[in-house]
């Protein structure tokens, strides 16, 4: 059996380590900086949420989680790249990486920004998305609002609760209840409609490729 047939007859195990070993580098990161409470930011802890999703084989839980982290992470990774190419602020949600003085460390975010939502979807592109997977986001919408409000600081901001990240002067004042109901909105269903998309696209794609055989 050559390297290669194994990862793929072993695929979600494979990815379970992968992600898990995220989630260490993330757990050596806080442990260094003693910022144990930023593990409730999404991108600290979905390594360790999405390992669990591919090792227990929960396919609906994997795509809850891109529903959450696709957009933001897009997001995340304009704002780094505008800051490296013009040295200018796009939003400035990506200024602590620049500014934090992490060493080495700036890899470890870095890494978890570009590759985690990333490699999650293109490994579950080709599973069709389900009312299920939208019950599942919910559900984390909350459980993630309700924790962050308990167990983080306001002045941290964790996951953008208590004002909007790099658009801070448009909070408006009942923000904070509505940010179940905008995140859904605003990030779920349209990234639920793009793994959507993706999904009716690779199915023609395969039939177009039956067709030519």
């Amino acid at each position: 059996m050559s390297i290669l047939h194994w990862l793929r007859k072993n695929k979600y195990n494979v990815l379970g380590f992968w992600f898990l070993f995220l989630q260490l580098l993330v757990f050596f990161e806080n442990h260094v900086v003693y910022k144990y409470n930023i593990f409730f930011w999404f991108c600290d802890h979905a390594p360790l949420v999405i390992s669990f999703a591919f090792f227990s084989k929960n396919k609906d839980l994997l795509k809850s989680m891109i529903n959450f982290g696709f957009l933001v992470q897009f997001v995340w990774i304009i704002d780094f790249l505008f800051k490296i190419i013009f040295d200018k602020n796009f939003l400035g949600v990506t200024n602590y990486i620049f500014t934090a003085k992490l060493g080495f460390l700036v890899l470890i975010p870095l890494v978890i920004h570009s590759l985690c939502i990333n490699v999650a979807f293109l490994h579950t592109y080709k599973i069709k998305p389900t009312i299920k997977v939208l019950i599942y986001s919910a559900i984390y919408v909350m459980m993630i609002y309700a924790l962050s409000l308990t167990y983080t600081p306001i002045e941290r901001n964790v996951n953008c609760i208590h004002e909007i990240c790099g658009l801070n002067d448009y909070t408006f004042s009942s923000y904070t209840y509505f940010w179940p109901l905008l995140v859904f909105i605003i990030i779920i269903l349209p990234t639920q409609g793009i793994q959507w998309w993706v999904y009716k696209w690779s199915r023609k794609r395969k039939k177009d490729k039956e067709i030519k055989k």
